[in-house]
């Protein structure tokens, strides 16, 4: 198996020669702010208001003239509440919303920085949200901060030991993985060539034992969202949406969404409920290991060069959270959440 990293793309770099992270790296310690957040799938924001949280801040939601709603209050409290409304809203007690892809979106942050041009890409998502069955969205719960499970997802590797009855092993001819990041995004692509082929998706209408394997994580560190394609050739893609929706710092809330389109019926109508048992093995771990990972740390984290995905991770969170301490809540010149992704993807924008 073969580990690259990649070479310095513009506005996209790869230190290799910094594999350890200061101490000053404690997840949990500081919630980042002014980002656009989809806290709810548009369908349940209804006329009845819903209560979510982002770093533990209340945000109802609910509908008014079928055009979504937010607000630090419960609509029927606003009128005797609003004087105690806080910076998040302005002290208006409403935060700046907007549906797109098939959610709410809210901004956590100062509401004079809200920008639509700051709502990360998701090309194979209709931004206009068009309707998609029942089954291809959902939310499933991590009992951990959204860090830990961002490093989680960002290793794609991962899977071939704690999902393999869903997606395979190790075993692969040849394998590949390169690292990307710019100020605000660590992105992970992994490529493999004969990979051999759990029964599950053989079942699903993977016409061969192996197959060459393409997979993408897209990382914004800000707010948590996370962008995964994945591709079997022969076979079909994996077009997931993967939200982590920072509640607490020992909860996060997975808003996911697939969007297939290439696969066999059968798999389009199945392949997204393997996250209903692909979540709870990742959530099994990783509750386990997040009181650790919050643990203020008294010495150096020693990675390798096979963390170097989580290593970057950690290393631009740091950078982030200092330059928020110091006031400093802006976006530098390499950092565009709405930028086109979808050559870094592999994949076509949905129509």
């Amino acid at each position: 198996m073969s580990h690259a990293i990649s070479k310095a793309q513009e506005g996209r770099g790869s230190d290799t020669a910094q594999p350890l992270v200061r101490e000053e790296f404690v997840p949990g310690s500081f919630a980042l702010r002014d980002a656009w957040f989809p806290i709810a799938h548009a369908p349940h924001v209804g006329r009845d208001p819903i209560r979510r949280y982002i770093h533990s801040q209340p945000f109802y939601l609910w509908r008014e003239g079928g055009k979504a709603k937010a607000a630090e209050f419960h609509p029927t409290k606003l009128a005797s509440l609003r004087n105690g409304a806080s910076s998040f809203t302005g002290g208006s007690a409403y935060y700046p919303v907007l549906e797109r892809y098939g959610y709410v979106w809210v901004w956590y942050g100062n509401p004079d920085n809200a920008d639509l041009e700051l709502v990360p890409d998701v090309p194979y998502l209709p931004i206009e949200g068009v309707k998609l069955p029942r089954h291809m969205w959902g939310q499933i719960y991590f009992n951990c901060s959204y860090e830990l499970a961002s490093e989680n997802l960002l290793d794609l590797v991962h899977a071939d030991y704690l999902h393999s009855n869903f997606v395979g092993n190790e075993e692969n001819e040849t394998d590949e993985v390169r690292v990307e990041s710019t100020s605000e995004t660590i992105t992970m692509i992994r490529e493999c060539t004969g990979r051999k082929i759990p029964p599950a998706l053989r079942r699903l209408g993977i016409p061969s034992d192996k197959a060459d394997y393409r997979a993408v994580a897209h990382v914004h560190i800000r707010s948590g969202v996370i962008v995964l394609y994945g591709k079997f050739t022969p076979g079909f893609s994996q077009p997931l949406f993967h939200p982590l929706i920072p509640e607490g710092r020992y909860l996060c809330r997975n808003n996911f969404t697939f969007n297939i389109t290439d696969a066999p019926a059968i798999a389009r109508n199945i392949f997204p409920l393997f996250a209903y048992g692909i979540g709870p093995q990742d959530d099994e771990m990783m509750s386990e290991q997040n009181p650790l990972y919050l643990a203020e740390r008294g010495r150096r984290d020693v990675s390798s060069r096979f963390d170097a995905a989580g290593s970057r991770y950690r290393m631009t969170l740091a950078k982030l959270v200092r330059r928020q301490r110091d006031g400093d809540f802006g976006y530098q010149s390499d950092a565009d959440p709405g930028m086109d992704i979808s050559g870094i993807l592999g994949c076509k924008r949905a129509s």
